[in-house]
């Protein structure tokens, strides 16, 4: 039975893989380009000859869609290869971790099921966007933790594995570098477990020199180049009043996607409470617990960090609960060691209480049945909304962009309010960002985005550029677009 869901979520997966619309998100042109000026001008920043901005997520995302820049390949075409492989990446990830933990391959394979189904998923192969990459590369890490806690002859080179993916990671995105302290600080603890103080200070200098050392001098580089160790989407997305609103968003997407799933390991765990604990005291089980406790506990801690920073948070451009996704990994493995154990109760009640065996397992299958089912009904809404990103791209934003590089000279200044991805890109144009993702004095002035308009106009645009819902109004309930309107210097624009 597990053989055949494998191969059932693989066959959909690749056919997911194959029909879905090859989009990009407009945020998605904002990596593009700073990835283009980095190939073709040798700067990693949003416009070339200026003081450098920082406004990409994380440094490795960029610096690699340059190097195949460089090779004559299109940024778009290779975030999606990277979002389509990493989504295999990260499947396999988690079957190897399910190896790890000894759990049963019908739990295991139930689990994978649930990750090749989940619609979300596929959109975001082919947004453009990181989210992918950062997912692959979080449960890489978390193999590689387990396999440190779990390797006996090939310990250093789980070790070196471990280490060179959390650099990785942090490279990525900036929660990355969170999980890495908690890893580091596991890896650490278990060096010394394991052989004591010999192993733990050899531990240690490997880890300063694959991870604490390069990543200190990227961090340095950053310092010199940018100005600022953080990125300015942390700053534009950090607001300083405390919300619940994303916490509960998130709880609200769980029970959307994985409520059937958490009824079916309650009912399994709950068939025979009895069975269950014996499961958990079986020696195997226990051994596997001493073993990886504390692996638990940075997955645990890492989530339990995202969650407090969405209290603080303007999650901007969450399309398909994207940064709900790497919180995911946590959900997936409980998933699968809850099944596991709720599995092992279900056979053991089948030699005691037949009856009772048979109508749980036909209604677990039908919970099972009905999550896929839910799961693949929902892929369609993914699909029409990629569909309408394209058309809206390619009629507006791309076309917008194209449009200016036509007419407008190359020394023109172009400001843009509130899509700068496509349009900046496709146009080549030095561009003010008045969401302040990539302009540094808007994003560490939060005053000033609400009033952009004399910032704005001292660089004297040639085009400005401003999203509206109507052909030929502005959004004037919006203060940043009122300000920019009701200014005496916008009389000279024509639409």
């Amino acid at each position: 039975m597990a053989k055949l869901l494998y191969a059932c979520a693989i066959i959909y997966a690749v056919s997911v893989a194959i029909i879905f619309p090859k989009w990009a998100v407009d945020d998605a042109y904002i990596s593009y380009r700073y990835a283009d000026n980095l190939a073709n001008h040798g700067a990693l920043t949003w416009n070339v000859g200026e003081d450098p901005v920082d406004g990409s997520t994380g440094l490795a995302w960029p610096v690699i869609l340059a190097g195949f820049i460089r090779l004559g390949l299109s940024p778009q075409t290779v975030s999606h290869a990277i979002g389509v492989i990493s989504f295999f990446i990260g499947g396999f990830m988690l079957w190897l971790i399910f190896r790890r933990l000894r759990l049963a391959p019908l739990a295991g394979a139930l689990t994978i099921l649930l990750y090749s189904t989940l619609p979300q998923l596929a959109t975001h192969m082919y947004s453009g966007m990181e989210t992918m990459l950062f997912l692959a590369l979080l449960l890489v890490c978390i193999y590689a933790l387990t396999a440190v806690y779990t390797a006996t002859s090939q310990y250093w080179v789980a070790a070196v594995c471990l280490l060179v993916s959390l650099l990785s990671i942090s490279l990525v995105r900036p929660e990355g570098v969170a999980l890495s302290g908690l890893c580091l600080l596991a890896g650490a603890y278990h060096a010394y477990q394991r052989a004591g103080r010999t192993l733990f200070w050899r531990f240690c200098i490997l880890a300063f020199a694959l991870y604490i050392l390069p990543i200190s001098l990227c961090l340095y580089w950053q310092m010199q180049y940018y100005g600022s160790y953080l990125p300015n989407t942390y700053h534009i997305k950090t607001v300083g009043s405390f919300t619940l609103a994303y916490v509960a968003d998130f709880y609200r997407y769980l029970v959307r996607f994985f409520l059937p799933s958490i009824i079916i390991i309650f009912i399994l765990v709950a068939l025979d409470t009895d069975s269950s604990w014996v499961k958990i005291k079986e020696q195997t089980v226990l051994s596997v617990v001493r073993k990886l406790w504390p692996v638990g506990v940075v997955i645990i801690s890492f989530v339990l960090i995202n969650i407090a920073q969405f209290t603080r948070s303007h999650l901007s451009v969450n399309f398909s609960y994207r940064y709900y996704m790497p919180l995911l990994s946590l959900v997936w493995i409980l998933l699968a060691v809850v099944l596991d154990m709720g599995l092992f109760a279900l056979r053991v009640s089948r030699q005691t209480q037949p009856k009772r065996y048979y109508v749980v397992c036909a209604f677990v299958c039908l919970l099972m049945m009905y999550q896929v089912a839910y799961n693949i009904k929902k892929l369609p809404e993914e699909i029409r909304f990629a569909r309408e990103q394209i058309e809206l791209q390619g009629q507006e934003h791309n076309a917008i962009g194209k449009i200016l590089k036509e007419k407008m000279p190359a020394n023109e200044w172009l400001a843009v309010y509130m899509d700068a991805g496509a349009i900046p890109y496709f146009s080549g144009l030095k561009t003010i960002d008045l969401g302040g993702l990539n302009d540094e004095t808007l994003a560490h002035n939060p005053g000033m985005l609400a009033k952009p308009n004399d910032y704005m106009y001292a660089y004297n645009p040639g085009a400005i550029v401003i999203s509206s819902h109507s052909q030929d109004q502005l959004p004037t309930d919006d203060p940043a677009i009122s300000a920019i309107a009701l200014d005496t210097r916008f009389k000279k624009y024509q639409l």
